[in-house]
């Protein structure tokens, strides 16, 4: 009897000692999507804001390791200034700046800049081509413009839910860190715990079948409601740059323009296999050499998928040309973004050479006889129109103006 009272004491204290840890003294884990409400609501009243950007991303297929490393200088300021450049070993190769009046898009290399009205509000900015451009540079991890919308509805970074991982220690400073579903991956995304929720990190692993692919996005030197310096909207009009109304490249028409198109096996990311010579006296076909880790790319790929919507089953035919991605990441990033275009694989070492693309995006307009008869350059204002124009001249049996 004496051992039996001595077991039930044990088993008692066991299991007040287990509700003591388990239960009462230690909190429970906050909800993620009340962390998440708590960081939007924050920035949704916010004024103004400022941060910079690291982004690392790094591949690894077999023995060779790919690493790409941007950095973004970010400020922001309502209702509708902004100021995002993308810089690379230091120098800037992308900016994109409203000074309230009128936004100025500037590609380096080019030299050269696009002037436009500015919208009225940062939702409407953030919903232009540009944003496509910004975000697709950061693996659609950008944030800040989900953020900054005042009609926010769904999870963040397009992710189906959310759950909350654990509360870590990043940079010094304690940080929620939250795990988001955004098939087919999980993203972890880490938010300060302090008194301001300010979010700090986000990495995802987007690993294929082919290849192993990780990025990084942090959040660095927060600016929140704070004053900005008004020269940080203003576009430098002293530099060397010239206004233009497109960012195709000054140079000499493509050698192909006018010439018999290249014969080019065409394999699907369906499985499909299929040939340019398939169209011969039949359609009007679209080429559109692209790569996900191209910025002007992730820009004009829309638009080409626009016209693409436009001239459905009327007689012409639209391929993206990818480069080198893996199969499972192509399907994935077009079905995110709506895109219906027919999407080729591994085409660098025979296509590529033999279109003699040496640099993308290059888009390729071939006639029914199978004759190359327009060849774009990076990005233009009015690629939609144009192209459509360009495409019913064919369609109608009309030339159309050379183009380089």
């Amino acid at each position: 009897m004496k051992r039996i009272l001595l077991l039930g004491a044990a088993i008692v204290a066991f299991v007040f000692t287990a509700r003591s840890s388990c239960g009462e003294n230690v909190p429970p884990k906050p909800a993620a999507f009340d962390i998440l409400k708590q960081t939007r609501l924050f920035f949704s009243t916010l004024a103004s804001a400022a941060c910079e950007i690291d982004y690392l991303r790094v591949m690894r297929k077999g023995n060779n390791v790919i690493e790409r490393e941007s950095h973004f200088d970010v400020a922001i300021q309502r209702p509708n200034l902004l100021s995002i450049l993308l810089k690379n070993d230091g120098n800037v190769t992308y900016a994109w700046i409203s000074d309230g009046m009128a936004v100025s898009t500037y590609l380096a290399g080019a030299e050269k800049y696009m002037r436009f009205r500015a919208p009225a509000t940062l939702e409407e900015l953030f919903s232009g081509d540009e944003m496509r451009v910004v975000s697709g540079a950061l693996d659609h991890a950008f944030l800040l413009d989900e953020l900054l919308r005042r009609d926010q509805t769904g999870v963040p970074l397009g992710a189906q839910s959310a759950e909350y991982f654990a509360l870590e220690e990043l940079n010094g400073e304690k940080a929620h860190r939250l795990r988001l579903s955004v098939p087919p991956n999980k993203w972890d995304l880490w938010i300060s715990a302090g008194p301001v929720p300010l979010p700090l990190k986000i990495h995802a692993d987007i690993s294929s079948a082919d290849e192993k692919i990780e990025f990084t996005v942090e959040f660095k030197k927060w600016l929140p409601d704070v004053k900005l310096d008004p020269r940080a909207f203003q576009f430098d009009k002293e530099s060397k740059a010239k206004r233009v109304s497109g960012f195709l490249p000054d140079e000499p028409p493509h050698p192909l323009l006018n010439q018999a198109a290249p014969a080019a096996a065409l394999e699907l990311i369906d499985g499909t296999r299929t040939s340019l010579a398939a169209h011969k006296g039949r359609d009007v076909v679209v080429l559109d050499f692209w790569s996900m880790s191209c910025v002007p790319c992730i820009g004009i790929l829309p638009k080409v998928d626009a016209v693409a919507k436009k001239f459905k089953d009327k007689g012409v035919v639209f391929y993206a040309m990818n480069e080198s991605d893996a199969a499972d990441d192509v399907r994935a990033f077009l079905a995110k973004k709506g895109i219906v275009l027919s999407a080729t694989l591994h085409n660098k070492e025979a296509n590529f050479a033999a279109f003699k693309v040496d640099s993308i995006p290059k888009m390729f307009l071939i006639d029914k006889a199978g004759v190359i008869r327009a060849v774009h350059g990076v990005l233009t204002d009015d690629l939609v129109s144009e192209l459509s124009a360009q495409i019913e001249a064919l369609l109608a049996g009309r030339e159309i103006p050379a183009r380089k």
